[in-house]
């Protein structure tokens, strides 16, 4: 028993204990602490806290691909200039699109060679995906084409700066029903300061008339890139809101900028994050749901007692397909050799996949073994480790901060919440 494995917290005149190897979450007494002190033995608190420690916990992933979701670069090109931009830190060929002959092949090559379950999700990426939008209309119909062929359905997605969504892809998205996140990374201000038109002018005013439009007949999903480290989360959920989005994924750039005031940038975050879980729990309270997905996530997690091996599904069961027709691990590291897997011509390399993965479970990533966060987090984000280490191996102080205080506040969301209000985890996925 490692005492690090549990985090305490007060709430209310009490104080609650999480265990790190079971995921329960109870009111801690002066039992559980001389429990945890090795000062008595308890079996049927070393069931609820500890579990069975003789028994390792396998691994969750495929010891051979299974393709639940692909990534699928339709082009490099991007009509905006973004300033934490990692396709331009990864030196990507901005002319280069997706060829629909070599997707066909892709696809091809995935149903006949690969394990698949009843479904594939596509999520179409770029670059600016719409700026190739004859490409994703050819694929869709495409795929869908087969779906009888192949016993198989297929969903779709994507992810796109807003842009240049119009009357004519607007439509297409929404008969087809896409799953559309837009980057949109705050208030005006600070929107058009991060993502300007490559002439300069920011976009913020013509992402917000589109959003506004779409948003009539869509839920749309807003994925904010904080730079900022004072940004009011509060303020930043109710903003979007008011414009038509309905749900805010919150993450940080994956920069070596990031490391600079490091201590005061965690002091910064540490609050933000306190005052919107403060005001999600008013608003649980008022029957109004909140839906900020990164504390959506670990709620559910929490609430069904979930374990999580990896930080994302990516390499797992999630690929992505560059503009090239090469398989990497993830979207963030298009054009990173080391992390290129193959193609779906010749196949993918399991043994380099299998490696990789082994290696990077949160059961064997030497920062993550001992901590009590770990079975809700699943470790760093590949990708955060690699700017700022320049490997995976070892993870990003910065970014590890941020999704423990978002575990901490999820977990004390929870906490706060009555019975009656958690049965809304209930039926979520």
């Amino acid at each position: 028993m490692n005492r690090s494995k549990f985090y305490k917290f007060p709430l209310e005149n009490k104080e609650f204990i999480y265990s790190g190897y079971t995921g329960l979450l109870l009111e801690n007494n002066s039992e559980i602490d001389s429990f945890i002190d090795k000062k008595e033995e308890n079996e049927e608190l070393q069931k609820l806290l500890i579990g069975n420690d003789e028994k390792r916990r396998e691994t969750s992933f495929y010891p051979e691909p299974v393709i639940k979701g692909i990534t699928v670069f339709t082009t490099n090109f991007c009509n905006l200039a973004c300033s934490y931009c990692y396709n331009r830190t990864n030196q990507i060929a901005d002319s280069k699109c997706m060829d629909f002959n070599q997707f066909v092949k892709s696809i091809n090559y995935i149903l006949n060679n690969l394990k698949y379950k009843n479904s594939i999700s596509i999520s179409y990426f770029g670059g600016e995906p719409l700026s190739n939008f004859d490409f994703i209309k050819k694929s869709v119909d495409y795929v869908k084409s087969i779906e009888d062929e192949y016993k198989i359905k297929f969903n779709f997605g994507i992810t796109t700066n807003g842009t240049l969504l119009n009357e004519n892809n607007r439509q297409f998205l929404l008969e087809n029903n896409f799953g559309i996140m837009i980057s949109m990374d705050g208030e005006k201000e600070v929107h058009n300061s991060q993502r300007k038109f490559i002439n300069g002018k920011g976009s913020y005013d013509t992402i917000i008339k589109n959003v506004e439009e779409i948003s009539k007949y869509a839920r749309i999903t807003a994925r904010a890139t904080i730079c900022n480290f004072d940004t009011d989360f509060v303020y930043l959920y109710k903003e979007l809101t008011a414009h038509g989005f309905d749900e805010l994924n919150i993450d940080l750039a994956s920069a070596v900028e990031s490391l600079k005031n490091e201590t005061l940038k965690k002091e910064l975050l540490s609050a933000k994050l306190k005052e919107l879980a403060d005001y999600v729990i008013c608003s649980f309270r008022g029957k109004n749901m909140v839906n900020i997905t990164n504390f959506t996530r670990v709620l559910l997690s929490l609430h069904k007692g979930d374990y999580r091996s990896f930080p994302c599904s990516a390499g797992a069961s999630d690929y992505t397909l560059s503009a090239e027709g090469d398989i990497y691990l993830c979207h963030r590291f298009n054009n990173i050799d080391e992390y290129k897997w193959g193609n779906f011509f010749e196949g993918i390399d399991n043994d380099k996949r299998s490696n990789f993965l082994r290696k990077h479970s949160v059961d064997q990533r030497n920062e993550c073994k001992s901590c009590w966060a770990s079975r809700l987090c699943g470790g760093d984000c590949y990708h955060t480790s690699y700017m700022e280490n320049g490997s995976t191996d070892k993870i990003s102080s910065l970014h590890c901060y941020f999704k423990k205080e978002i575990i901490k506040n999820s977990i004390y969301i929870y906490a706060s919440l009555d019975e009656e209000d958690r049965v809304i985890f209930d039926n979520m996925n």
